[in-house]
């Protein structure tokens, strides 16, 4: 039961990112492989583990981009994403696993800093890859907004199991995408995804899972599948089956 942890990495302090990936390599449910993917910028870290493989992609298109390109080429049954200035308690993944029968699973509660909150973001939770493939994934030309709207999406298709632990760790970082003028909480760009996010699920409500993997999919330019598809021909072959 091999799960996929996928890590995103632009303009992330070393210490922060070592800290994310070495929290996911300590994790109680050692049956994963991590793939760091540097989003523009080379990867810096000073750690080594067979399950750890790295690459660096040339230019910044965001974390979205990454996770869609990144799950066209896994050959493991669940995948997972975490921001690369967070951290998870060791039994982050087993608790995620427990749930009998589940297929998707997230933690009702996050830590944000030092506060326990409730959550509903994709980036901490965990799916299985076929399904996560089922509804189109993620939207490669989207850089902000996507992780609640792939789990409501989740929601609309079948049951998600949820735990009721904090195992994850949210960082309170200035120039995050969470807190920067241009996409944070409350900015004109994130309340227009925001608005972009309701019309689509509005319009996938009561649709097959195939209806809502054609219609997101139609959502994206032809010129950003090309894309998609040279960087996936640079990472296919680097995650081990």
């Amino acid at each position: 039961m091999t799960v996929l942890v996928t890590i995103a990495v632009y303009r992330i302090p070393r210490d922060l990112l070592e800290r994310a990936v070495r929290s996911v390599l300590a994790q109680t449910h050692t049956d994963l492989q991590i793939v760091v993917m540097g989003d523009g910028e080379p990867v810096d870290l000073d750690i080594r583990d067979e399950r750890l493989f790295v690459h660096d992609f040339p230019d910044n298109r965001g974390p979205y981009f990454r996770q869609v390109v990144a799950l066209a080429t896994s050959p493991h049954e669940w995948y997972a994403t975490m921001g690369a200035d967070d951290w998870l308690e060791p039994d982050h993944l087993e608790t995620l696993l427990a749930p009998r029968g589940t297929s998707a699973s997230i933690p009702t509660y996050v830590w944000n800093g030092e506060r326990k909150q409730r959550s509903w973001l994709g980036e901490l939770g965990i799916v299985k890859t076929e399904r996560l493939r089922a509804i189109g994934g993620y939207n490669p030309a989207e850089r902000i907004g996507q992780d609640s709207l792939i789990w409501r999406l989740l929601a609309q298709q079948g049951h998600i199991a949820t735990t009721r632990r904090a195992t994850y760790h949210r960082t309170l970082r200035e120039g995050s995408l969470t807190s920067a003028p241009e996409t944070g909480i409350g900015s004109p760009a994130r309340r227009a995804v925001i608005a972009r996010n309701r019309e689509i699920l509005r319009a996938c409500r009561g649709k097959s899972a195939e209806w809502v993997s054609q219609y997101r999919a139609g959502l994206v330019p032809d010129d950003v599948w090309r894309e998609v598809n040279d960087a996936i021909g640079q990472l296919l072959g680097l995650v081990a089956a």
